[in-house]
């Protein structure tokens, strides 16, 4: 196990960090003891940035996640987060059949905190690299602009939400199904025969 921590450092970029460690997962939570982690991670400070990067990976070694945190704990994310994710593991989850040339993992998500609150807009990615959802957030509750789409990249559902409810024209079914919103209250709905 040391002899693999050591290959990992070697291939981060050591310049950026003030000093590295090892960090163990079981599922999200933090544990001490190696032999029950399910996943294991590389943390350390950014020089002269205050912030503490990760990386993430699973225990076959496949990058699972990066981010920054305010905090040595790592309870505050603070920064970019990107995730990756296996095409199998994509396919089984959603009845798909995708397939990456010459790769097997691909990022499934992007999005941003700020003190430990999801901000701005967060995206998550078929393994084609078109987008699979976007969604909105301020200080972690949906505000803004919310869109799913099929795996060709055209939107299947679109609307806003207000304060953490739909607001507005929602369109669902490519277009044919309109609803209308006032913070959270369906006001009314509509099928329309043309797309």
């Amino acid at each position: 196990m040391k002899l693999f921590f050591l290959s990992i450092i070697f291939t981060l970029n050591l310049s950026a960090f003030a000093q590295l460690k090892p960090i163990y997962f079981r599922g999200e939570t933090i544990v001490q003891d190696s032999t029950l982690a399910t996943a294991y991670g590389v943390y350390g400070k950014l020089s002269g940035d205050g912030l503490y990067a990760l990386k993430i990976f699973d225990l076959n070694n496949n990058l699972k996640a990066t981010g920054t945190y305010k905090d040595e704990d790592l309870k505050i994310p603070h920064g970019a987060f990107v995730y990756y994710e296996d095409v199998d593991f994509f396919n089984v989850a959603n009845n798909e059949n995708f397939a990456i040339k010459g790769k097997n993992r691909f990022v499934s998500g992007k999005g941003t905190f700020a003190d430990g609150q999801l901000t701005g807009r967060w995206v998550s990615f078929f393994p084609n690299g078109k987008i699979m959802n976007v969604t909105t957030y301020v200080r972690s509750v949906k505000h803004g602009f919310h869109g799913k789409y099929n795996r060709n990249g055209k939107i299947i559902t679109s609307g806003a939400y207000y304060v953490g409810e739909k607001d507005g024209e929602w369109l669902s079914n490519n277009g044919k199904i309109k609803e209308m919103y006032v913070k959270g209250v369906k006001q009314e709905y509509s099928k329309n025969k043309k797309n």
